[in-house]
């Protein structure tokens, strides 16, 4: 999946073009990382890592339903953003 697929479908939750690419961040190493809510990063053999900014300073990963960090494809990352906006969408209209 690319940035403008991302962006597509995040449109289609009814983010603009700018909330979804204000929302993840894809970053080159762990020490370039945002205030963004998803810092996208790559770690080995070819598997991403999520983490999310702290209120306490520093970061930490975001969690899978089943408790675990998150790790996969860049594909995977996408996919789990979206999914993480779709729920908070839904409860937000409930």
């Amino acid at each position: 999946m690319t940035i403008e697929d991302f962006v597509q479908r995040m449109s289609v939750l009814g983010f603009s073009r700018e909330a979804a690419l204000a929302t993840v961040w894809i970053a080159s190493n762990p020490r370039d990382l945002t205030g963004r809510e998803f810092n996208i990063v790559p770690g080995d053999d070819d598997q991403y890592e999520i983490l999310k900014p702290s209120d306490r300073a520093g970061y930490f990963p975001a969690m899978t339903d089943d408790g675990g960090d998150f790790k996969g494809t860049l594909d995977e990352a996408f996919e789990y953003i979206l999914e993480v906006s779709k729920r908070r969408k839904l409860r937000l209209e409930a």
